[in-house]
């Protein structure tokens, strides 16, 4: 079997010390079945918040060799490590890993399909399981965000990071463990370590310690500036007490809100103002991973060559301001939260709006909706989101900025259909806010909420969405106009998804009259408006009527693409769905196998769309009564999507349940049930229960053999 690692587990810091004080508290507290927090320990008489300096107290660093220990004692088969800042964070690294074990190990009970659902599968797997796992709650600190899906099972640890374990629920926070700074030996241990090229700049680094409070941070940021520079760690004192003396404020600042402006400072001498620039702009990102990518966005943007940019960054992380995480691909340039505030705190004005008007410009530029691994496109949506937090003013001065949307649409392609509903919402009233409720963007973002509560099953919600948003497009355009054909398209398309069939017909009839007038009677808009019409039709128990409307468009898009393009086979392919309807079995069997022959040609005969055209062909053998030629494709058929998707994918689980019923009109009574049986057992463990599909699987098996 083999083991898995999901999520990006952040490496440990160069000169890296093992705090074993740690380690043994994590061993004592956190058995199987158990879980863990680590919070920052407060020191007694000095008030703090569960967001200071004192909490930047190497609690990831501490999870992070936990972890790694675990998994190279190979004491875990499974490590998932989850950057827990949002919920759309801790969902898709969740699913994430489910698939992650369905390529390694198990098909069953993990579903392709929606992340919510792929997520909720996996937990429910940690809970079975026998194999030994860890999951790594790092910086929770909104108990929110896990809403029920807390990690639990006999045979897994659960491990939370968390700036105030206060905040979590006792059942969930398990034993408290307080990482404070570190001991006299370990902060020796570390200097040193990080002085190794001059010997000699080590002399007074007792004293530095001790004078530093023994900070983790205060020790990286300095260490770091000696490293880099011909001080010594006396010189260094000198240079701190000297910043003590005009810093501002009552009573003294924590050693590590002194040392990341000597570390500023530092990074000035060795580049020019381009390492301001690019300081801030990473201090309004997330300090969890900016992927590298961005930064050359921003170069490109700026027409400067790219190894400027990576001087900037090179002197950023010399100065002990940032890391970068080369592990991975893109880098992922990360810089703790502390520091992230103190650089916003002190940034002018004017750098601090231009840095996130540049921030938003290059996650725009370099974020891609396809082809991204899964921790590289939820590094662009926590980067987006502590954006809008920081600095989201900026991303409104001229409309909302393109990267606000493309947040939503990542959400989208992820499959997190609740979470981008719910954004889209809050962005909704957000542009109505700044734009006014009449804007376009406000309008268009109206239009994609309305698109994803369809898609999350809120139709109604929807309906009243889309009415809006095409009185706003008649109010503001007029009813001739691209834009307002393509909101009552919508709208239309709506009330047919909820069963509204008659008022689809009244809105689609005079869409589709309204493309003709716009785009052309023999445009592929006006085709596309017809072929929704005529689903209306068919929806309404029109058949001949929808016949009519789909051999219209299907002449229409032959004509524009041929008869081979995808668009005209697809529309060939509900023709022949509206024949099979009307009776014409004949006429709907002739299509079918020109669509089959077709995409065997251009796809190849294992293609999902090849194995759907064949799954068609055999409703139409079995409506013709051909059922040895049907019972023959329904089963190859099956075989094919159990080779490509899996057994437990939805579509594979919806011809189990039609093969099942074949056999049973054909007398083959066992075989039926036998295949009912396993369908069922399938649809429990990867469907939610009240899914349609789960229950006519249980229906059907019911029908068979009884209640018994």
């Amino acid at each position: 079997m083999s083991r898995v690692r999901a999520g990006a587990v952040p490496p440990l810091a160069s000169g890296h010390v093992a705090r074993t004080e740690i380690g043994s508290a994590l061993a004592e507290a956190l058995g199987p079945g158990l879980t863990a927090s680590l919070a920052p320990a407060r020191v007694p008489g000095v008030p703090g918040t569960p967001r200071d300096w004192q909490s930047a107290s190497g609690k990831t660093q501490a999870a992070v060799a936990y972890a790694e220990e675990l998994w190279t004692s190979e004491d875990i088969d499974i490590l998932v490590w989850i950057t827990a800042t949002s919920r759309p964070a801790l969902l898709s690294t969740l699913a994430e890993a489910a698939m992650a074990m369905q390529a390694a190990e198990v098909q069953a009970e993990l579903a392709t399909g929606a992340a919510e659902a792929v997520a909720a599968s996996f937990l429910r797997w940690l809970r079975q399981t026998t194999r030994p796992w860890l999951v790594v709650l790092d910086d929770l600190a909104d108990p929110a965000i896990m809403a029920s899906d807390w990690p639990r099972g006999a045979t897994g640890r659960t491990l939370i990071t968390t700036p105030d374990p206060a905040a979590l629920p006792d059942e969930y926070r398990g034993t408290v463990i307080p990482v404070g700074s570190f001991s006299p030996r370990q902060s020796l241990a570390f200097l040193m370590g990080r002085l190794t090229a001059d010997l000699d700049q080590r002399q007074g680094a007792v004293d530095l310690v001790g004078e530093l409070g023994h900070e983790p941070l205060a020790l990286v940021q300095a260490s770091a500036v000696i490293a880099g520079s011909e001080l010594t760690c006396r010189g260094y004192l000198d240079a701190l007490d000297a910043r003590r003396a005009r810093a501002a404020g009552d009573g003294p600042p924590p050693a590590a809100a002194l040392t990341w402006s000597l570390a500023v400072e530092h990074a000035d001498t060795l580049i020019s103002d381009l390492a301001h620039v690019q300081l801030v702009f990473t201090a309004l990102l997330d300090g969890n991973g900016v992927p590298g990518t961005v930064y050359s966005a921003a170069a490109r943007r700026f027409g400067m060559p790219e190894s400027v940019t990576g001087e900037g960054l090179a002197a950023l992380e010399t100065a002990g301001l940032l890391s970068a995480d080369r592990s991975v691909a893109p880098a992922l340039i990360r810089m703790n939260w502390a520091v992230q505030a103190a650089i916003r705190a002190a940034a002018p004005p004017d750098l601090f709006t231009a840095a996130a008007q540049a921030a938003a410009d290059a996650l725009l530029d370099a974020w891609p909706l396809a082809g991204q691994p899964d921790h590289v496109a939820r590094a662009f949506r926590n980067c987006t989101e502590s954006l809008r937090h920081t600095a989201g003013h900026a991303l409104w001065a001229e409309g909302c900025h393109g990267v606000l949307q493309r947040y939503g649409q990542s959400l989208e392609a992820a499959g997190l259909a609740g979470p981008a509903a719910d954004y889209w919402e809050e962005l909704a009233a957000a542009s109505g806010q700044a734009l006014g409720p009449t804007h376009p963007d406000t309008v268009a973002i109206r239009e994609r909420l309305a698109l994803t509560r369809m898609a999350s099953g809120n139709p109604d919600q929807a309906i009243a969405l889309f009415r809006s948003a095409l009185a706003e497009r008649v109010a503001t355009l007029g009813r001739d106009h691209l834009s307002t054909a393509q909101a009552a398209q919508d709208l239309g398309c709506a009330l047919l998804s909820a069963g509204r069939a008659a008022e689809a017909i009244a809105v689609l009839d005079e869409t589709a009259a309204c493309f003709e007038r716009i785009a052309g009677a023999g445009s592929g808009e006006a085709a596309a408006a017809q072929e929704d019409l005529a689903a209306a039709h068919a929806s309404a128990g029109h058949p001949a009527t929808a016949i009519t409307l789909y051999r219209q468009a299907l002449a229409t898009r032959q004509r524009l693409a041929g008869p081979a393009h995808p668009d005209a086979l697809a529309t060939c392919r509900k023709l022949g769905d509206a024949y099979l309807a009307d009776g014409q079995v004949k006429n709907a069997i002739s299509l079918y196998k020109r669509i089959l022959d077709e995409r065997e040609k251009s796809l190849g005969a294992m293609n999902e769309e090849t194995i759907g055209a064949r799954g068609a062909l055999a409703a139409g053998y079995f409506a013709a009564g051909r059922m040895s030629q049907a019972l023959q494709l329904l089963e190859q058929v099956r075989s094919q999507y159990i080779a490509v998707i899996g057994a437990e994918h939805r579509t594979t689980l919806a011809v189990g349940l039609n093969l099942a019923n074949a056999y049973q009109s054909v007398g083959r009574l066992t075989d039926a049930v036998r295949l009912l049986e396993d369908t069922v057992e399938r649809c429990e463990r990867s469907l939610p229960h009240s899914d349609s599909l789960a229950i006519a699987a249980r229906e059907a098996l019911a029908g068979m053999t009884g209640p018994g």
